[in-house]
């Protein structure tokens, strides 16, 4: 970190305390690549599969002011490609909203997970 003054100082601003991730088909893009390397890390992700969509999109502004976006790179994660490749999650819990009548199984199944993670430690 530089501060105002200039002066140099050198941080670890590791997390160390439990984590646990929810992810499900909404995950995608940037949020994609940050799952899977939860997941190579050993966080345990709970859900469903995400929506195997990160490549690199440009924005062009059309002529009646919308947008139209389009893929315009590929995106290559530790040498593999996450687009069309969702990543998996740990725990599996399926979740229809248009049936939970404010339940949420993922959420509940998460904080099941840490808890079971926060008596271990």
């Amino acid at each position: 970190m530089i501060e105002n003054d200039g002066e140099v100082h050198y941080t670890n601003t590791r997390w160390r305390k439990p984590v646990v991730a929810i992810i499900d088909e909404g995950t995608r893009s940037g949020m994609e690549i940050l799952a899977n390397a939860l997941k190579l890390n050993g966080i345990p992700l709970v859900g469903a599969k995400t929506a195997g969509a990160v490549v690199a999109g440009r924005g062009f502004l059309l002529p009646d002011d919308s947008l139209l976006v389009l893929a315009v790179a590929d995106v290559l994660v530790d040498g593999g490609r996450l687009e069309a490749n969702p990543v998996e999650p740990d725990i599996a819990v399926p979740f229809d909203f248009r049936y939970a009548d404010g339940a949420d199984p993922q959420l509940d199944a998460a904080l099941g997970e840490m808890a079971k993670r926060l008596s271990e430690g």
